[in-house]
């Protein structure tokens, strides 16, 4: 049986192609995808050696709501 229910997907504020299979390409969840794009949240906000800082959680859990 066919999926049906969509999926929420958070993306981190980057910019380079998406090809098909990556989580990012509207193809990849066959038109099921949710796309919210968290604008503080970029590599180098993200990808660090502790914890990741509060403004760039806010973002993430606000970017669905937008």
């Amino acid at each position: 049986m066919p999926a049906t229910t969509p999926i929420g997907v958070i993306m981190l504020a980057t910019r380079f192609p998406r090809p098909p299979g990556d989580i990012g390409h509207p193809d990849t969840l066959g038109g099921l995808g949710l796309y919210a794009r968290a604008e503080k949240a970029r590599v180098a906000r993200v990808v660090v050696d502790g914890p990741i800082d509060a403004e760039v959680v806010e973002a993430m859990a606000q970017a669905p709501r937008r």
